[in-house]
């Protein structure tokens, strides 16, 4: 057990080792750090819920000199700020921290018990708490373990170029993986096997060669003159634990003491000045980061914006000069992904939720257009409108989706997202769904609810019976322009046009009436650009442009359920004993016979195409049944969500009477969902002051790394939950991925007296970043067979 637990250190120290050298630390310049001054203890404690974001808010605003808060792991291995072991004291939970995941955690009301106008506030990451900070303040990170959150802190501290102004109170082992994964990590000896014995725990902080020391409270009588002088000697900067009072801050500084924690900053600030110590003016990195609020709304009004833009359902050959002229124009222009991917299964919710999360439907946990909760409908998938998706948030305490969006971050970065959205009432709620200072505009669905009169009086509602079909479109745009292009807007505006998906699925690819809604998203777009102009903001505004999904032509007329009840595999369409959400399949109590009787029904169904299953074993490629690609292979192994076995319709180049080719054997007129090419291969333009110009990219992409390279637009920290990357290669400041792309296929079968099925998926790769192609099915059937 000693050696498997020296063996896991030693791997978190190589990984965080080589993140610092991926990194380079590259330090800031050097700035000005306070001498002495007062230190909050966990925020403003006693004003404030203790360790949440609104309590470090209030000391930089009071201008605290330093900052102390404490660090320790989640059961999953995140950084979370707390000072209990347990959650019970603080929280509107129960249990240790180190039992319960990140996810768990986030759902939890830290702010509640304090008081109810702070009802909602969450736990903060280490990294949501980085990124408030201003960066002439002492940051005092108080680690709560040893090795394993020492390596941790230490590597996040050097990537989010913290070291001028941020050390660690930590034990002698937190202190030492530190140094081995940042060796010019601040020190601050926290050893609690001594820190009571004030002698003892002077030399062996001046052993050790730390930094700092914090000093408990006197003991009655007790002389620290001849500690204090060997530490002044030493140049070790002292903090001292606590004052209660501030008549006490006089004594304390002539002392020799540099920083005193207090738990209430505003009444110590009259005793701190009369000792010469002024507030703290905070200031911060000049670089692209709206980490924090800049004073002034003038200030806030100069920074640029981020515009990003989803046209539902748009097939990279939809764009030309005839039927988009102002996309088309746009992207002449601007920098092009060639090889941008929609998230598989490629329908709009699971992408919806990719591009808010930044994470595949594994780690976000919204699997498809329709999903299976047993808690909400045991024996049905239901649909996601906005009203099923409450139901599920509801049943999963709050945890609707197990990543953390976009929205979320700008929100911890005291910044905000709107959304506007002309498609279904779940889309756009999935864009945002924790809203924060944010809103959402559709029209079908206004939030926060208190923010409809004001837009229905400003805007007015959508009109109806004008027998225009796409006026809802015209409607959210107008909303776009009078709410987000603006100086004083949201930092990031978001606008999702839900053709021409809806007509494609209804009149087919090419229709006349498909192409009337390509050609009036196409002008509602030119609005938005002729808008910006007029207005003086085109080169404030940074745009992104994407699609959720491609389009495929459909010729079959079967379904999944109608197969497996017809196969004696489900009782009927209402029985639990096999549920169906969309290609995902249900089997009560995960019966691994039915499951392999199911999977071989599916590989002798010529309509059937790839097959997946959950990986025997973490990481697998191929699933746990013979002749099926796992749920690891395409992203889609969700812990608690995910089914038995994921099916994607067959599919083949064929080209419909319009000539767009593409063609699987699902139901309907045309649609999307599958595993092709036509699917999964759509577009991505960017263009705007902080992108470069014109570069046409050859590097896989995907719906996912839209949310990181919004963050690092801004420079602020990606999550650590994303699975997406930022497109570095985009980004005007930013060095391109030195890594070279490549192409990878995995391949599997199954045989049967039939004959053969043959399963193959083609991945593209970039360093540890995987992009699903296509998959392809192949069925060679004996001759006695045929």
């Amino acid at each position: 057990m000693i050696l498997q637990t020296k063996i896991a250190l030693r791997a978190v120290l190589l990984i965080w080792t080589a993140l610092a050298a991926s990194t380079g630390f590259a330090q800031k310049p050097k700035i000005e750090m306070p001498e002495r001054g007062l230190c909050a203890h966990r925020g403003c404690m006693d004003t404030h819920p203790e360790n949440t974001l609104p309590a470090f808010k209030e000391a930089v605003r009071l201008g605290a000199q330093m900052i102390e808060f404490d660090i320790q792991l989640t059961k999953d291995g995140e950084m979370v700020i707390m000072h209990d072991d347990g959650v019970d004291r603080t929280t509107n939970g129960s249990g240790k921290v180190s039992d319960l995941t990140f996810a768990q955690i986030r759902a939890l009301d830290a702010g509640i018990k304090k008081s109810a106008k702070f009802k909602g506030t969450q736990v903060p990451t280490f990294e949501e708490t980085l990124a408030m900070m201003p960066e002439n303040v002492w940051l005092n990170c108080h680690l709560k373990g040893d090795e394993e959150v020492g390596a941790k802190s230490a590597a996040l501290l050097a990537k989010s170029n913290r070291l001028h102004q941020a050390f660690l109170t930590c034990s002698e082992k937190a202190a030492s993986a530190a140094r081995q994964t940042v060796p010019e990590i601040l020190i601050c000896n926290g050893e609690n096997s001594y820190r009571k014995n004030t002698p003892k725990y002077v030399q062996a902080t001046i052993g050790n060669k730390a930094n700092f020391i914090q000093l408990l409270r006197h003991e009655p009588g007790e002389d620290r003159t001849a500690s204090m002088k060997l530490l002044k000697d030493n140049k070790i900067k002292i903090n001292y634990f606590y004052a209660k009072t501030p008549g006490e801050l006089e004594k304390l500084y002539a002392e020799g003491v540099d920083f005193v924690l207090v738990n209430n900053v505003a009444d110590f600030l009259p005793a701190a000045k009369k000792a010469g110590i002024e507030p703290v003016v905070p200031t911060y990195s000049k670089a692209k980061n709206p980490a924090q609020k800049q004073a002034g709304a003038n200030a806030a009004n100069e920074r640029n914006k981020t515009l990003i833009v989803f046209f539902d359902g748009l097939r990279p050959d939809y764009i030309t000069a005839e039927q988009m002229p102002n996309l088309f124009a746009f992207s002449q222009k601007a920098s092009h992904g060639k090889q941008h991917h929609s998230v598989f299964p490629t329908v709009t919710r699971v992408n919806s939720s990719s591009y808010a999360t930044g994470s595949y439907p594994g780690t976000h946990g919204l699997l498809g257009n329709s999903i299976y909760f047993p808690k909400v409908s045991p024996n049905k998938a239901i649909g996601t409108t906005y009203e099923d998706l409450i139901k599920v948030q509801e049943s999963e305490s709050g945890k609707l989706l197990t990543g953390i969006s976009l929205g979320e971050a700008l929100e911890n970065a005291g910044e905000k997202m709107m959304v506007f959205s002309s498609g279904t009432t779940g889309q756009a709620f999935l864009q945002n769904h924790k809203i924060g200072k944010g809103a959402i505009i559709n029209h079908e669905l206004i939030l926060p609810e208190s923010f409809k009169e004001q837009v229905f009086s400003e805007i007015g509602p959508m009109p109806k019976g004008t027998g225009d079909v796409f006026i809802k479109h015209k409607w959210v745009t107008d909303a776009l322009l009078h709410y987000g292009l603006k100086n004083d807007g949201p930092l990031v505006s978001a606008i999702w046009m839900s053709d021409p998906d809806g007509a494609a699925h209804r009149y087919g690819i090419g229709s006349d009436q498909a192409v009337a809604a390509i050609k009036y998203v196409d002008a509602q777009f030119g609005r938005i650009l002729d808008s910006l102009s007029s207005r003086g903001l085109r080169e404030k505004y940074n745009i992104l442009i994407s699609t959720d999904h491609g389009f495929v032509t459909h010729t079959g007329k079967q379904n999944l359920s109608d197969l497996l009840i017809s196969e004696g595999l489900k009782k009927d369409k209402e029985s639990d004993d096999v549920v169906i959400a969309e290609g995902a399949i249900y089997v009560k109590n995960h019966d691994q016979t039915v499951i392999r009787k199911i999977v071989e029904t599916l590989h002798k169904t010529d309509w059937i195409g790839a097959v997946f299953t959950k990986p025997k074993k973490k990481g697998n490629m191929t699933g746990s049944v013979k002749g099926t690609l796992s749920f690891d292979a395409i992203h889609y192994n969700h812990p608690t969500r995910a089914g038995d076995i994921l099916v994607a319709p067959n599919w083949n180049d064929d080209k419909n009477d319009k000539g767009y080719a593409g063609t699987d054997l699902s139901g309907g007129v045309a649609g999307h969902g599958g595993s092709s090419p036509y699917e999964i291969n759509i577009a991505l333009f960017t263009d705007g002051p902080d992108f470069r110009d014109a570069v046409k990219s050859e590097l896989p992409t995907s719906n996912v790394d839209i949310a990181p390279t919004v963050l690092a637009l801004y420079s602020l920290p990606i999550p650590s939950q994303m699975d997406g990357r930022a497109l570095s290669e985009f980004i005007d400041d930013q060095k391109s991925p030195s890594e070279k792309s490549g192409k990878v296929t995995i391949e599997t079968k199954a045989s049967y007296p039939w004959g053969t099925y043959n399963l193959s998926l083609e991945l593209s790769v970039l360093g540890k970043y995987k992009y699903v192609n296509f998959t392809k099915t192949d069925r060679v059937k004996t001759s006695a067979s045929k």
